[in-house]
């Protein structure tokens, strides 16, 4: 679960990163889409039961099409977890090819 927690929050600070990078406001079209390469999650300390988690995301790298975050998670206001994301942003065929499958699989009501 923390680890699916980092990887999420990785992806929407690189994602914010990147929309900054081009002046752009969030949500803008064309999207960003992105991809995991590579996460990494040191466990602190265990974590605990019915506590609300912080968790907070810092841009180490935007390269290219790679973005990398270190992201820490606090419990009571301790680090418990720390962890280390990379994405690649989505471009070229790959992409378009993604957005075409989403477009069909889209449902009107």
């Amino acid at each position: 679960m923390i680890a699916s927690l980092i990887d999420c929050h990785g992806t929407g600070s690189g994602a914010l990163a990147a929309y900054r990078a081009e002046n752009r406001a969030p949500d803008t079209l064309p999207a960003f889409r992105f991809v995991t390469a590579s996460l990494q999650v040191d466990y602190l300390k265990p974590t605990p039961l019915g506590v609300e988690l912080e968790l907070r995301g810092k841009i180490v790298e935007l390269k290219g099409r790679k973005v990398v975050t270190e992201i820490i998670v606090k419990a009571n206001g301790k680090i418990i977890e720390r962890g280390r994301h990379r994405d690649l942003i989505l471009t070229g065929e790959y992409y378009k090819k993604l957005i075409a499958s989403q477009n069909r699989n889209l449902v009107s009501y």
